[in-house]
């Protein structure tokens, strides 16, 4: 017992010593301090993205932090949406979060992703003990990659109870994401100048597309649900960086709506660069 209490103690320790080490920088490059950060966000948003690396520890402490800050600051009037569950999983969710069933029963009915115990668990339980909305806001990826394989022509081949879990509309027409989007695939795959790679390409654009408009779709109904709670939504950074992506549906759908976002590098040795002036309202690594 008294191994356990200082094994917690010392992860406790180390947690906010990463904490503590965190640096944040403005769009511009300037130093901002955590609790002016929070501030901003609350005043100045009506949704926040926070863009992660997926398996980066620093960026889902910075998500627990934030979701803590920002509920201390609107006074509980946040709600909590992420990428990481899926739309048809939002029942099992709510029950959940509403102790109407245990984690084990949870767990095996919402497909969470596979470093949830270790990353997201923590956002959950928070937002469970708070009696904080979550939204699993996400398409079923089964969707996505039915896209990705045929088109968006395949979704209107689903029954009516399979596509209330997609975005009504899929928006495709971003220029600069999607050239964005094919230097990533390019980065991964290296150069490949086979038969079909501009194809593929695009496929695999269009399931990315149904993604962040299914996304988007679920933050503004929401919104306009809950118009004076903030929504703090987290997602892999692409989905967020440059206002792109997800953010930019968002604002397609909502032009007023007033979006900020963060952005968590995972490389302790970051340096700012001009470049990353549009990437986000505030940079944290």
């Amino acid at each position: 017992m008294k191994k356990s209490i200082i094994i917690i103690v010392l992860a406790i320790g180390l947690i906010f010593a990463s904490f503590s080490n965190l640096n944040i920088l403005t769009n511009t490059g300037k130093k901002a301090d955590f609790n002016k950060m929070i501030n901003t966000l609350s005043e100045n948003s009506e949704i926040v993205f926070i863009g992660e690396k997926h398996n980066d520890p620093k960026a889902h402490l910075v998500e627990l932090e934030v979701l803590k800050a920002l509920f201390k600051q609107t006074k509980g009037d946040i709600i909590f949406s992420l990428e990481m569950f899926e739309r048809d999983v939002q029942g099992i969710l709510d029950k959940y979060l509403k102790g109407e069933i245990d984690e084990k029963s949870f767990l095996e009915k919402s497909r969470p992703w596979p470093n949830y115990k270790t990353d997201y668990r923590p956002l959950i339980e928070f937002a469970k003990k708070k009696g904080i909305k979550v939204i699993a806001a996400n398409v079923p990826r089964r969707y996505a990659a039915m896209v990705s394989h045929g088109d968006l022509k395949v979704l209107d081949k689903l029954k009516p109870e399979e596509r209330k879990f997609i975005a009504e509309k899929i928006y495709i027409e971003y220029p600069e994401y999607r050239k964005n989007f094919y230097n990533a695939m390019e980065m991964m795959t290296g150069k490949m100048k086979k038969h079909g790679i501009a194809k593929m390409k695009e496929l695999f654009y269009r399931a990315q597309c149904v993604k962040d408009s299914s996304m988007a779709e679920s933050i503004l109904r929401v919104h306009k649900k809950y118009p004076k709670k903030l929504i703090l939504h987290i997602n892999g950074e692409f989905h967020s960086d440059y206002k792109l992506g997800t953010a930019a549906v968002l604002k397609t759908l909502c032009p007023e709506i007033k979006i900020m976002n963060i952005r968590v590098f995972p490389e302790n040795n970051y340096k700012y660069d001009k470049r990353d002036e549009k990437i986000a309202d505030f940079i944290i690594y």
